[in-house]
């Protein structure tokens, strides 16, 4: 059984682009390499690495390989990555509705950074629930900056550990939380004493302005009771 340990990339500036990558993926170089050549991997271990071999080579456009970035949110990390040095190419082939934006490294390597499920999950939110479903993602988020995102039963999740820390949906009247457990709702009951609670399930109005400092206090609760059974075992 074989598995793809590095994706080698020829590069020019080896310093240059050794900054570049460590930062857009949040790899760490490994120690004892030569000014010839880097090897950057993941902080946990796990993944895929990122080799970077100072050897000329003429950039292909376009590129017989190239690296697909997921992101959890799109337009952050391409903000982010453009204030790294990478630019964006534009593609005049590239549908409208193209899950992807294509950006090239400090020497034009191409890549691309591909949208993830929970931003076309908020996209086709209706317009006038779309600033608040950004701003609730963005709270949980802030809160639980450790807990991994994904859609999971057509609503978005988050996770720490393998435990869920929050879900939230949004629905014709009502936005929902769900998942939380027992122990921080009952905790925080005299906050929701205004919402409908039923079994597991929050719901603030859709009419009204979401409690974001009380998600907040229930998040960072959740968090930290799923961090404390953690190092309870």
């Amino acid at each position: 059984m074989i598995r793809i340990g590095s994706i080698v990339l020829r590069v020019d500036d080896l310093r240059r682009q050794s900054e570049f990558w460590t930062a857009a993926l949040n790899y760490v170089p490994r120690e004892g390499d030569s000014g010839d050549f880097a090897l950057l991997r993941p902080r946990n271990g796990a993944g895929p690495n990122l080799s970077l071999d100072r050897v000329h080579s003429t950039v292909q456009v376009p590129p017989r390989i190239h690296l697909d970035l997921y992101a959890e949110d799109q337009a952050h990390e391409v903000d982010r990555l453009k204030t790294l040095g990478a630019t964006e190419v534009h593609w005049s082939k590239r549908p409208a509705d193209a899950d992807y934006v294509i950006l090239a490294d400090p020497e034009g390597n191409r890549f691309c950074v591909i949208r993830s499920a929970v931003d076309d999950y908020l996209a086709a939110a209706p317009k006038d629930k779309q600033g608040t479903l950004t701003k609730l993602r963005q709270t949980i988020k802030t809160a639980a900056p450790k807990a991994t995102e994904a859609l999971s039963y057509g609503i978005v999740g988050y996770k720490l550990e393998r435990k869920p820390v929050i879900y939230f949906g949004y629905w014709k009247a009502h936005y929902s939380l769900y998942g939380m457990g027992n122990r921080v709702t009952k905790a925080h009951a005299a906050e929701l004493k205004d919402y409908l609670l039923s079994k597991g399930t929050i719901q603030f109005p859709a009419d009204k302005p979401l409690p974001y400092r009380l998600v907040t206090k229930m998040v960072k609760a959740r968090v930290a009771e799923i961090e404390k059974g953690s190092r309870a075992r």
